[in-house]
């Protein structure tokens, strides 16, 4: 399951599911602190700082872990933690989680957005 930090928070009750009976699956949240299109928006469309969806840290890995204890999750800061993670999570035969902080100003490959078009 993939999702972004604000997807998750609308609902992630779907970890407490599949912690429950064991599901085979693997949980990556995308942690940018923020609603990410949004910024992204702000940014092409707006000048200067303007942002009204920017959010302080929040540790998502790290709570998941502390309201599942038998979960394995992981925090992932860098593509090198992220790969060592998703490895691990082979091993696992019930659910795992794993964040990826990433940075809230990078803008995605959306076309819209881009400067020049998709090939």
């Amino acid at each position: 399951m993939i999702a972004g930090d604000g997807a998750y928070f609308m609902h992630g009750h779907e970890v407490h599911t599949a912690v429950e009976y064991q599901a085979p699956v693997t949980f990556v949240v995308f942690n940018n602190n923020a609603h990410g299109m949004c910024v992204t928006r702000e940014q092409v469309y707006y000048s200067g700082e303007y942002s009204f969806n920017r959010f302080r840290a929040a540790e998502i890995g790290a709570g998941v872990a502390a309201m599942f204890p038998d979960l394995p999750a992981w925090t992932a800061r860098t593509l090198t933690e992220f790969e060592n993670a998703l490895e691990k999570t082979r091993a696992i035969p019930g659910p795992a989680f794993i964040e990826l902080q990433c940075d809230p100003d990078e803008i995605p490959p959306f076309a819209p957005f881009l400067k020049e078009p998709l090939a």
